[in-house]
Order: structure tokens, then sequence, then C-alpha cells
């Protein structure tokens, strides 16, 4: 069995492909290509290896960019607000940490924003919850929870909130 896997889609770029499990794998170049990469200028004559010049992505880093692409709009206004150094401080939106994948986050003020829709109302999705803001509170982490509408309603005291948390 071949250590090569190949994939449906394909990339130009020397032959990195994105298999089906999510992750970058490493497909053999075209021919031709093979051969105009091992000879840069370097004599080599070997036009059989081409060095691996992708890196893994791990799969919640996937899932952060694909939950970046499918906002909801409540997700979309608040980061209008945060982006560009709110407060003079940075914050990251849909951040992989830890098996989880927080809404916002500001590393220098160890605090985290989370946006709950009315799925996070059920009984299980509220020990989900629970354990998760346990989980990101040991890593000295301050999470603070907001229900959507009281981010469509009332922007600024949501803000206000959030500033009051901040250094």
């Amino acid at each position: 069995m071949s250590k090569f896997r190949s994939c449906s889609w394909k990339c130009s770029d020397m032959g990195k492909s994105l298999c089906g499990a999510g992750g970058l794998v490493w497909t053999p170049p075209h021919p031709l290509l093979r051969k105009a990469l091992s000879h840069r200028g370097r004599g080599v004559k070997d036009t059989n290896f081409v060095g691996m010049t992708t890196r893994a992505v791990r799969k919640g880093t996937l899932r952060a960019r694909a939950l970046r692409r499918t906002q909801t709009v409540e997700e979309k206004t608040l980061w209008l607000a945060l982006r560009n150094r709110f407060l003079n401080v940075k914050f990251r939106r849909q951040w992989p940490m830890g098996g989880y994948v927080v809404d916002f986050v500001c590393f220098e003020a160890k605090l985290i924003v989370e946006l709950d829709g009315s799925q996070h109302a059920e009984e299980a999705a509220r020990d989900y919850d629970a354990v998760r803001t346990e989980f990101l509170e040991a890593g000295g982490f301050t999470v603070l929870r907001f229900w959507n509408n009281e981010v469509r309603k009332n922007l600024e005291g949501v803000l206000l909130e959030i500033q009051k948390r901040l250094p």
C-alpha cells in the first residue's frame, strides 16, 4: 500500500491536497512538476524524490476555520465591535483551545466570550457548557456568556460588561 493518498481536490502548489478527513496530506506531484522541482540549480540528479513541505493541520484548526466562515449574525455583530484592538487588546474569533473552539478570546486579559443561542437552553447543552467552562477556567481564563438576543438588543451593555473584565 502506498504511503501517498490521492484526493479529489488538488491544489496547484506542489501536489498538496485536502483529504476527506479534513487534513492536508502529501500526494506525489505531477511528473513534469517533479522534474522541475528537483533541478533547483543545485545539480540534483534524482527526480524521484521531492521533500515534504506541508505541515499537518490540526482538526480543531479546520473546525475553527469552518466556523469563521459560517458565523451567526450575532457573532458577526460582536466581532465588528471587538476587532481592531477593542480598548487596546486583541481578540481572536473562533479559536481552538484544548478540544473546544471558543467564540472570542483575548489572551492578554485571559478572557473568553461565548455567545449562546437557543440550543444552549436545553439541559444536555447546559451540562456540556458547564464542563467546557470548567475546563477553560482551569486554564486561567474567565468565561463570559451572553445570549444571542442580548447582543441583538443590547450590544452596548454587552460591550460594557466585556470592558469591565479587561485590564
